[in-house]
This record gives C-alpha cells, structure tokens and sequence, in this order.
C-alpha cells in the first residue's frame, strides 16, 4: 500500500514544560515593569502634592563626582529627573522623608527642622 507523506506542521510545537517556563518568565517580567510603573506613579503623586510650595524642590547640580541615578526603567515609563528637595519636619514625617529617599534616589533632599528653616522661603 502506498503512504501518505507526513503532513508538515506549520506551527511550532512546545511541551507543556517549556510553555509553563516561558509563561512563569513572562509574568515576572511584567511583574517587575508593574512595580516600576508604580513607583513612577507614586513619585509623580509626591510630586504633585507638593507643586504648590516652589521651595520644596529647586533646581540644583551636584558639580563634583558622579551624578546618582535613577532606574532606567523610570525613565522609559516617563518619570522624570529631580534634582532636589527641601523639607520641614513640620510637613514631613520621618517615613515620609524616608519614601521621598527611596523615591527619588537621583535627588539630594535637605530636612530642615521647620519650615522657617527653609532658605528663600516665605514667611
């Protein structure tokens, strides 16, 4: 009797072994991108509660050594540069203080005791 060629498959085939692996590699892969686009977000928030008060955060160098940086991924989800903050214990708690530090780790950030401590700050 005559056979018949197998037929070629078109698609490519995977076991089961290897789709859980690539799918387990995916999800913690997008698992990091959405923590880093939460922590965009929350900086963006922090950003925006304090846009009222200019002196809180101004424009400011560091002129020696190496600029501190932020995660390349903050930055391509959008978040920007900061340079620096001012901040008053009176306003800021100290987790506060320390999540802008975690936030913002390209940032200097000053804590002044009071908010009258704040050069250029108006009365």
């Amino acid at each position: 009797m005559n056979e018949l060629p197998k037929p070629h498959r078109r698609w490519l085939r995977v076991s089961l072994r290897t789709l859980l692996a690539l799918l387990t590699l995916s999800c913690v892969v997008m698992g990091w991108v959405a923590w880093d686009f939460h922590e965009v977000q929350e900086r963006k928030r922090i950003l925006d509660s304090v846009a009222d008060d200019p002196k809180i955060f101004e424009a400011w160098f560091l002129l020696v050594g190496e600029e501190p940086r932020m995660p390349v991924m903050w930055s391509l989800l959008g978040a920007e540069r900061q340079h620096y903050f001012n901040l008053s214990r009176d306003r800021f708690s100290d987790d506060d203080i320390r999540r802008v530090r975690n936030l913002f780790p390209e940032a200097g950030v000053r804590v002044y005791q009071h908010d009258a401590d704040i050069p250029g700050k108006p009365e």
